[in-house]
């Protein structure tokens, strides 16, 4: 049997923890090396068990990322889940909702939550949780098209993650994710905030305006067919009219002992 193998039949506690230094603070987070050996594509493992392993350099640099970004990373790796929601970064331990500007704001919260993990999957070549944050993301989108919902500065700051952070390809997800959203609820989200992501990424107000169109363009074919059923009803109409008239004249022209009132002549 391989070393790769023997490598990955062991336990994952079995190696002592190295160390996530994460965020402007350097807060360390102790991680299990063996947690990683399911994700061996991404460059997260290949840090950590490639050329590094072996050397004194067990610190992962990730203070370009935020902590709650990477506590759910984290739980990932150990649980493949993680819950945003338990603690949601810029709200306190305990909600008070009546502080909220919107009650919409905590699932604002959530869908950049997913945003961030999502960019940081992209970017390590993380696929598993890649798909695992696409999959909460769509969820949390969904849930939110039945509601009226203006453009809050979370959800504004997730479609900046999304497009800052991740390439326009077909594999990406996330922007089909956001821009479809975004048109869906174009008249709602319109204001300031959404001016400012249209300048800042032409990517996106590429995307969101092109859906736009291809919305108005199906809205155009509706109309029509709903304005040619209207001409074939409103035809039908004056068939059936003319044919009550030629009863009625037909009737009129019977003796009056043979004539039917006229109510009956339709029933």
């Amino acid at each position: 049997m391989s070393s790769t193998s023997d490598q990955k039949n062991e336990s994952p506690f079995t190696d002592p923890p190295v160390k996530f230094k994460v965020g402007s603070s350097g807060k360390v987070y102790y991680v299990h090396p063996g947690v990683l050996l399911p994700f061996s594509s991404s460059a997260l493992c290949t840090r950590i068990h490639g050329s590094w392993k072996g050397t004194n350099d067990d610190t992962v640099d990730l203070t370009d990322d935020d902590e709650h970004t990477i506590e759910n990373v984290i739980d990932f790796f150990y649980t493949r889940k993680y819950h945003p929601a338990q603690l949601l970064p810029g709200l306190p331990m305990v909600m008070d909702y009546d502080s909220l500007e919107s009650p919409l704001e905590t699932d604002a919260l959530e869908i950049l939550a997913h945003a961030r993990v999502f960019s940081f999957a992209h970017i390590y070549l993380i696929s598993e949780l890649e798909s695992y944050a696409t999959e909460r993301l769509t969820k949390c989108l969904a849930g939110l098209e039945g509601y009226y919902i203006e453009m809050l500065p979370h959800l504004a700051e997730a479609i900046r993650v999304i497009y800052g952070t991740t390439p326009n390809i077909s594999q990406n997800a996330a922007r089909p994710l956001l821009s479809d959203f975004t048109a869906l609820k174009f008249s709602t989200l319109s204001g300031a905030l959404l001016d400012d992501l249209m300048a800042e990424f032409s990517d996106f107000r590429v995307d969101v305006l092109g859906k736009l169109a291809g919305r108005i363009k199906d809205m155009n074919l509706n109309i029509i067919k709903l304005e040619v059923q209207c001409a074939q009803l409103d035809e039908e109409l004056f068939e059936s009219k003319d044919q009550v008239e030629g009863w009625e004249t037909w009737n009129r022209s019977l003796p009056l002992s043979n004539q039917r009132p006229e109510y009956a002549l339709y029933h």
